[in-house]
């Protein structure tokens, strides 16, 4: 078989008839240059068999066990990958249909890696979406939303991001075992590529969670991100990074109401859903006191509305 043009990594995140929505998305693909489409998972992906059955041209690519983190599964699909460029993403995306092509253009160019814009995608009924929701899409996603700045980035979200797949193959070490966004990006960009960020790659973001749901996810993945940061810290060093996470939630929902604030179409949702931001900021901080103070990441209920506890490292560099 001829290698494909672009490979297209898709993270079991959500779980549920989510992964369904993503492959949809990507099988309705206007323009596109000859895909494969990839579907990383661990165990706790409910039905391989009927999404198989509904799109027998993905790939799957699974790793054993429960709860693997995002950057193993990414790293899993990277290596399985065999197009000349390879694009990440979630099934809480929804990739928009120009997506591919769009991601295509961009790498016509220099740049060895190239991102774009998250928007908030509307709820499978077409109903209003709850605060909760849209509270989570601004703590994670509304730096990202358009208009972003065109042109070389310090930062790509890992749920829109692209590369040429030799760029890849030339820092094997930092990825091979775990795909952590920030990683690559940085490495890459010290050795002199471009990380080019386009207006015209938009995918959408919608979940649906309830709160108890989103507030054992934000406490798991605030304290995995802290306990995957001082790995390799003293007994001090946690205790000094414990200190400065008490009155990090001030921060981080400042920060928030810096980015959507200029995008006048979110101030609305913004002010809607502020108490749910600080809410999911509050508890994240109290997950990034606990990882500091044991330095263990812990795992995320039984109940909880996903099937992995993805390692949540880019959202504590946002």
């Amino acid at each position: 078989m001829s290698a494909p043009e672009m490979s297209v990594v898709v993270v079991v995140f959500a779980g549920r008839d989510y992964p369904s929505r993503t492959l949809q998305a990507l099988a309705e693909q206007q323009g596109a240059p000859d895909l494969e489409i990839l579907l990383c998972h661990d165990d706790g992906l409910v039905d391989p068999r009927g999404i198989a059955k509904r799109f027998p041209d993905v790939k799957f690519v699974p790793l054993s066990g429960t709860q693997r983190t995002f950057a193993e599964l990414r790293a899993a699909g990277v290596h399985a990958a065999r197009g000349r460029l390879v694009a990440i993403t979630e099934d809480q995306i929804r990739p928009t249909a120009n997506w591919c092509a769009s991601i295509a253009a961009a790498h016509e160019g220099d740049c060895v890696a190239a991102g774009g814009a998250v928007e908030k995608g509307p709820t499978k009924s077409g109903t209003p979406d709850t605060t909760l929701n849209w509270a989570i899409y601004l703590c994670d996603f509304v730096r990202y939303a358009n208009p972003v700045a065109e042109g070389n980035s310090e930062y790509l979200t890992d749920t829109n991001v692209s590369y040429k797949k030799a760029a890849l193959d030339e820092i094997p070490e930092v990825w091979r075992d775990e795909f952590h966004e920030t990683d690559v990006n940085w490495t890459l960009a010290g050795r002199g590529g471009e990380l080019y960020l386009s207006p015209d790659i938009v995918v959408e973001q919608q979940r649906d969670l309830t709160l108890g749901e989103a507030l054992n996810e934000r406490y798991s993945f605030g304290r995995l991100f802290a306990s995957t940061r001082v790995r390799a810290t003293g007994l001090g060093g946690r205790l000094y990074f414990a200190a400065f996470s008490i009155p990090l939630a001030l921060l981080l929902t400042v920060r928030v109401f810096k980015h959507a604030w200029p995008r006048a179409r979110y101030r609305g949702p913004f002010l809607r859903s502020v108490f749910h931001i600080a809410l999911l900021n509050s508890v994240w901080c109290l997950g990034e006191f606990v990882g500091y103070t044991t330095g263990r990441a812990g795992a995320l209920a039984p109940d909880a509305g996903t099937t992995t506890p993805a390692a949540a490292t880019e959202a504590g560099s946002a």
